[in-house]
């Protein structure tokens, strides 16, 4: 017997009644177990600007803000994941030696 809790209500199912279910969960444990998890390496930046702070990634054109630093960051760690989930195939610009500098522009 197979039984799974959902939303506090107990689904019991029979396999031998229902032999599709156990199909189905087989072949779901066989995707779940074949993703393999990619690793990237990011830059990212983080500024204050107003009330907020920004973070946004250099690599690919993806930011999102916060109230503090560390809620701008993970918000945007989590804006980094779906783009990448959504992405088979993304653009990344690898960023080597970044430098922050300062300058003076004129203009009318």
């Amino acid at each position: 017997m197979l039984s799974k809790q959902i939303n506090g209500d107990n689904l019991s199912y029979t396999l031998l009644k229902m032999p599709h279910v156990c199909v189905s969960i087989f072949l779901y444990f066989c995707l779940i177990t074949s993703i393999r998890m990619k690793t990237i390496a990011l830059n990212n930046v983080v500024w204050r600007e107003g009330g907020h702070f920004v973070a946004q990634c250099l690599n690919v054109d993806v930011s999102s803000f916060g109230a503090t630093k560390e809620e701008a960051l993970t918000n945007l760690q989590e804006a980094l994941e779906l783009y990448f989930e959504d992405n088979d195939h993304p653009e990344v610009n690898y960023i080597h030696d970044a430098e922050l500098i300062d300058s003076t522009l004129n203009y009318a």
